[in-house]
């Protein structure tokens, strides 16, 4: 497993009104700066300011078109029972929608519990991620940020910092 060298690296969070940049010149200033980041916006979105990390729901079919009397979407054997082909692809198709939406539920659900952990216990500590030779070592709060820094104004990303 390769050693951690982040001499001279910083966090940059690019943010809806601003970017800030925070210490990982080490590996526990990265890691407590990461755990700094999640516990900010953990509290933000507890306090109302802003919705970061909203508390999980389950999925809705409201809005959907194929569901039964007791609002849950069709199932199989009702589909099949539709008058024609049209309904019975437009209603598989609308099932699957409502399927990745269950399974995209679960996994926010999951990933929201691992923050609320992590944030609460303060846990500053380091996970592993990769295998032999692509082995590296990196903070559990990072890890957590990063799974959502593809979602608006969440970026993180590490800089290397040059230092004269």
């Amino acid at each position: 497993m390769s050693k951690l060298n982040n001499n001279g690296q910083i966090i940059v969070c690019s943010e809806k009104h601003g970017t800030t940049y925070w210490d990982a010149s080490s590996e526990l200033s990265w890691a407590k700066s990461a755990l700094a980041i999640l516990t900010e916006r953990w509290e933000q979105s507890r306090n109302q300011e802003w919705c970061w990390y909203p508390e999980p729901e389950e999925p809705s079919t409201k809005g959907y078109t194929y569901v039964n009397k007791n609002g849950q979407m069709l199932s199989e054997v009702e589909i099949s029972a539709l008058p024609n082909e049209h309904l019975r692809v437009a209603a598989m198709a609308e099932s699957r929608r409502f399927e990745r939406k269950i399974k995209e539920a679960e996994e926010y659900r999951l990933w929201y519990e691992r923050v609320k952990w992590v944030v609460q216990s303060q846990d500053h500590g380091i996970t592993t991620r990769g295998k032999g030779a692509n082995a590296r070592r990196i903070p559990v709060a990072w890890d957590l940020l990063n799974e959502r820094c593809d979602y608006e104004y969440e970026a993180v990303r590490l800089e290397t910092l040059n230092v004269i």
